[in-house]
């Protein structure tokens, strides 16, 4: 038998990302918000509530006559997890062949690029160490990376992670808009 696993199902997240939203929820508010979704029982979002608590993801209180849930740990550092986990996982600890791969497919916009290379190098130290802005200008115009964009020199895998944390939480909204804004701002 497996043994459980730490890493949020996409039924999870979907839970999670409505806690986040609301900052603290009982059964009922995200049994009502999945159901404008699509159908659910009550017991299962009550038992889904239970596991995400029991991952350490969520806290619970007693308030009157219903618990109420909040997170236990923010957004950012849970998709942060995530992502270092698939980048790890799919990619051996490396983003690069990630990031060719959302360029080719046109996932990868300018802006995009600009605001994830403002997170992960917020010195503005651009060092070129791979064939990732050449290959990126090969792209379509509105599809490519600015001429200038380059996946900053690392010190190994951790760095590489993060890179790629950054760069998929903003793609994924993950990041909070004023930690963007604060990130590109010139």
């Amino acid at each position: 038998m497996r043994s459980p696993s730490t890493t949020l199902t996409g039924q999870e997240l979907e839970i999670m990302k409505i806690v986040w939203e609301r900052g603290s929820v009982t059964v009922r508010d995200v049994y009502e918000a999945l159901l404008e979704r699509r159908k659910v029982a009550y017991t299962t979002v009550m038992t889904m509530l239970k596991i995400l608590e029991q991952k350490k993801y969520l806290k619970k209180t007693q308030a009157e006559r219903a618990h109420v849930y909040r997170p236990a740990q923010p957004k950012g550092k849970v998709i942060g997890a995530m992502v270092r986990e698939f980048v790890n996982r799919v990619f051996n600890g490396s983003a690069e062949p990630l990031l060719v791969h959302l360029v080719e497919e046109g996932s990868l916009t300018r802006e995009t690029w600009r605001k994830s290379r403002a997170c992960a190098n917020p010195g503005g130290i651009h060092e070129r160490d791979s064939g990732l802005e050449q290959h990126a200008r090969l792209q379509p115009a509105n599809r490519a990376v600015g001429s200038r964009g380059s996946v900053r020199a690392g010190a190994g895998a951790d760095a590489r992670g993060r890179r790629a944390t950054s760069l998929l939480a903003i793609a994924a909204g993950g990041l909070p808009a004023a930690a963007v804004g604060a990130a590109v701002a010139p």
